[in-house]
């Protein structure tokens, strides 16, 4: 009798384990019901533009892409081919995190969208021309491919070309919102900040100030954060909104200030974020 009930108890722990483990097994995504698209909020960027995409994944028949469990997408599965000129450029960074968000949870909606605001560094989008994106998911020998996405990158005119070569010599310039030495040199947070007052309509200025408050908020000088930060608070076409936003609620609770916190987070409220992901990259 003993050893039928030690069988009973051992066959319900090993049916309990088989249940937990199903439930948190990955499966491969069904690619005949998806669609994979890519986009962005306009074709042409002047160079050092940041440049936003959006990778959306979405299922056909209208039904939740992947209800029951996580979809298996390994960082091998996945691959955005930008192709310039003669050169075939890979992003890996970016292909692995768009394997890792599409794949670390249950998508219980009919599609997912992830926006990255693609910062140009190194040797993608530093030259002008017509770059071509293709994103690819694979499944063994299946492949789900996007839609082919052309950019163009333009060399900057008129004031945007003075601010351009402004920002090119200073020392150790790396991107529009990666300028080493900022928060150390006075003279050259100086020189930004007369950028912006010298031209206020550049493409580039509205970015120069998001430096600026960024590095504010990060050395807690809130006061001067604010201030340039709520310049951008009603740009809603600002590839950085999102975060402008989120920053300024975080200051004003940091500071014990209910109701504008409260402002600020009923508007970010109001964005359509439901399904999506915001990185920068």
């Amino acid at each position: 009798m003993k050893f039928v009930q030690i069988f009973l108890l051992l066959f319900v722990i090993l049916f309990s384990l088989e249940t937990i483990f199903a439930a948190n097994e990955k499966q491969k995504l069904n690619f005949k019901d998806l669609e994979l698209e890519l986009s962005t909020t306009k074709q042409e960027f002047l160079l050092l533009e940041p440049i936003q995409l959006t990778v959306k994944l979405k299922n056909k028949r209208g039904e939740a892409i992947m209800p029951n469990s996580s979809p298996e997408l390994k960082q091998e599965d996945v691959q955005l081919r930008v192709s310039f000129e003669d050169k075939k450029i890979k992003l890996p960074e970016l292909s692995n995190s768009i394997a890792s968000l599409m794949s670390y949870e249950k998508i219980l909606t009919s599609e997912r969208k992830l926006q990255y605001q693609i910062i140009p560094r190194g040797e993608v989008f530093l030259s002008s021309g017509e770059y071509s994106l293709t994103l690819v998911f694979y499944k063994g020998k299946e492949r789900l491919m996007s839609n082919s996405l052309a950019i163009n990158v333009v060399k900057p005119l008129g004031m945007d070309k003075e601010v351009f070569d402004s920002l090119k010599s200073l020392p150790n310039f790396i991107s529009l919102l990666d300028t080493p030495g900022v928060s150390e040199e006075a003279n050259l947070t100086d020189k930004l900040e007369k950028l912006v007052r010298d031209f206020p309509q550049s493409v580039y200025t509205s970015y120069i100030i998001f430096n600026l408050a960024e590095i504010d908020f990060s050395l807690g000088n809130y006061n001067q954060a604010i201030n340039k930060l709520v310049s951008l608070s009603n740009n809603e076409e600002f590839p950085f909104f999102e975060i402008v936003l989120q920053r300024l609620e975080e200051i004003y609770t940091n500071n014990n200030d209910s109701f504008m916190a409260d402002y600020y987070r009923k508007k970010l409220n109001k964005r359509d974020l439901r399904n999506t992901i915001i990185m920068s990259f």
